[in-house]
């Protein structure tokens, strides 16, 4: 058995945290086309496609590698992942915050599956495994894998598979679920909740005023602004946990803020965060999303893994040849005075700062605009959600 140094571990944990990280902001890139808001956990999408890598060869096996980002070993990813596995889902108690990360892994009933490759899943990847009858049965097929979301996401999302995505050629079906309900270390008072109007950018150069459900207080947050953003961090009970919102100063000014949003420049920007005095005013909101990948992951690079003719799971199956056929991702948030509560489900069929005041006044985050945001692992710097927020459709507008 190998014995590594505790340097080595931890280079190789951030190599594999930060490989998984880009690939989140070049996934995300991917989803903001249009005006419209988005929720998503890249890691649930990450670690689906990790656990692939382990049954793929050939081209296939190194077109999951790049898309991924990662230069490290297949042995080195699943030993980093399941580490990190056992530190998320022990984070939290049911009397505070809730985190969960769970996978499963369903199979054709009557194939051979690899031993190996059932057993690695278990072992690095607490996934359940089971054989479904697609071909059949896919009603049967189809319950007993939304069952499984259903229970995971604390009947969030009753389903993420319909019977008829079940075909007599798919032959497995990997899912993904991530359940996180937070409760903010320091917490907005309901007395406090006021209606404010939220802008958004209409035609030309009008802007456009819906009345939403504004949280608000003054407290000690981490804080950092330049000349064109803003940025604070709302800390989950526990520190362990925290979600950091980034509002442009400007209306309009997310799409150009997006255009800057790689890996590197949030280090820059949470690195340069700062205890401050801040008032904060924070909208509530909930809402889903329904997303099909397949299309998104093709066009950054997953080619071989959907041909047919071209792709190489033979770590998996051997008696037949198998590929991707499509990449579902559900999610959901909610947000409210008391802390935060978000689910994913991924499933895959085969400028300065400007000088401080000596006597410092309390800095005012008013997001009333559209922002993005993330929810990260502290520890790791490890981004388990994304999201922006652009129309106020989905924001609480009751008191």
């Amino acid at each position: 058995m190998e014995n590594k140094s505790p340097t080595t571990i931890i280079q190789e944990r951030k190599e594999v945290s930060n490989s998984l990280n880009i690939f989140s902001f070049e996934l995300y890139s991917q989803l903001i086309q249009d005006e419209s808001n988005v929720f998503c956990s890249p890691f649930s999408t990450a670690i689906s496609l990790a656990m692939l890598c382990s049954g793929a060869a050939g081209h296939t096996q190194r077109d999951l590698f790049n898309l991924l980002r990662l230069s490290v070993s297949p042995k080195v990813i699943h030993d980093v992942l399941c580490k990190l596995f056992n530190e998320l889902n022990g984070l939290y108690d049911i009397k505070s915050n809730q985190l969960i990360i769970a996978n499963a892994f369903w199979g054709q009933l009557g194939l051979k599956y690899s031993p190996a490759f059932i057993e690695l899943l278990r072992h690095e990847y607490h996934s359940v495994f089971k054989q479904l009858d697609f071909e059949q049965n896919p009603m049967v097929a189809s319950s007993a894998i939304n069952h499984w979301v259903y229970e995971i996401t604390k009947g969030e999302i009753s389903h993420i598979i319909r019977p008829d995505s079940l075909t007599a050629s798919t032959r497995l079906l990997l899912t993904n679920a991530d359940f996180f309900k937070g409760k903010w270390e320091k917490q907005f008072s309901r007395a406090k909740t006021v209606l404010l109007p939220f802008r958004s950018k209409g035609w030309l150069f009008s802007i456009n005023k819906t009345d939403v459900t504004m949280m608000h207080q003054t407290n000690r947050f981490r804080y950092t602004e330049d000349l064109d953003m803003q940025v604070l961090e709302l800390p989950y009970q526990g520190n362990e946990l925290s979600m950091v919102v980034f509002l442009p100063k400007k209306v309009g000014g997310l799409p150009d803020f997006e255009q800057f949003l790689t890996y590197d420049n949030l280090v820059r920007w949470i690195h340069e965060l700062e205890d401050r005095q801040v008032e904060v005013f924070m909208p509530r909101f909930s809402f889903s999303t329904h997303i099909r990948l397949g299309v998104d992951l093709q066009l950054l690079g997953l080619n071989n893994a959907f041909d047919p003719r071209k792709a190489d799971f033979s770590g998996i199956v051997k008696e037949t040849r198998i590929a991707l056929s499509e990449v579902v991702h559900k999610a959901f948030v909610q947000v409210d005075e008391e802390g935060t509560e978000a689910l994913a489900t991924t499933s895959m069929k085969a400028l300065e700062n400007p000088p401080e005041r000596k006597t410092q006044s309390p800095r005012i985050f008013k997001a009333d605009h559209p922002f993005f945001f993330i929810i990260r692992y502290i520890q790791s710097d490890t981004i388990l959600f994304m999201g922006r927020i652009v129309q106020a459709d989905v924001l609480d507008q009751e008191l």
